[in-house]
């Protein structure tokens, strides 16, 4: 049962990760199209680069393999 609750930790830490980064990625377009409604508004760039997807994956293991942990070793030290 500890496996299966380190599991679910560390799938919520990824969702959550995806839903933070998504919201940054949304936030800038909707930032500019404030900013044009507004007079006097800075002008900025939004540039999206290429980011390759071991990358990404690299980042989703990590984070995974971090909240699985925490949650398995605060599971084991309940008991």
């Amino acid at each position: 049962m500890i496996y299966v609750k380190s599991f679910l930790v560390g799938v919520a830490a990824l969702i959550v990760t995806a839903l933070i980064v998504g919201a940054f990625f949304l936030a800038a377009p909707v930032m500019a199209l404030m900013k044009h409604q507004a007079e006097g508004g800075v002008d900025f760039y939004v540039n999206r680069p290429f980011i390759p997807a071991w990358a990404i994956l690299i980042v989703a293991a990590i984070i995974f393999a971090t909240a699985f942990y925490w949650s398995f070793k605060r599971s084991k030290a309940r008991q």
